[in-house]
């Protein structure tokens, strides 16, 4: 059975001062399991969490993408933020198939698009 929850981090923009601006966080947390079908549903979010020099002042629609365990989802999203929020950019559920065992590990892969000048120009 896989773990109740985790999470990603990484740095999505640094203050000129070498500081973390924002934070591209992936995380995830077990929603539900079926013993008998071998398989784990997840739920999943895309956040960015903004420190005390991370507002981002854009309206415009930015590209994101998520791959969980081969499943891939995009859309778009607008990425506004405001000094030491957290926001949700992205959301979902995936069912993660089990080995037959029961033990699963899954990948992820998840990007977002920026396309900002933060000190300096931020692209995905």
């Amino acid at each position: 059975m896989l773990a109740t929850s985790g999470n990603k981090d990484v740095v999505a923009t640094k203050t000129t001062s070498g500081n973390t601006g924002d934070t591209l966080r992936f995380k995830w947390s077990r929603k539900d399991h079926s013993t008998s079908g071998n398989y784990t549903n997840i739920n999943w979010e895309l956040q960015l969490i903004a420190g005390g020099a991370g507002r981002i002042s854009s309206s415009a629609n930015k590209k994101w993408s998520v791959t969980v365990n081969g499943n891939s989802y995009s859309g778009t999203n607008k990425i506004g933020i405001g000094n030491n929020e957290t926001k949700t950019l992205a959301s979902g559920t995936t069912k993660i198939p089990h080995n037959s065992d029961g033990t699963k590990t899954f990948s992820v892969s998840f990007s977002q698009q920026f396309d900002i000048t933060f000190n300096s120009y931020v692209g995905t």
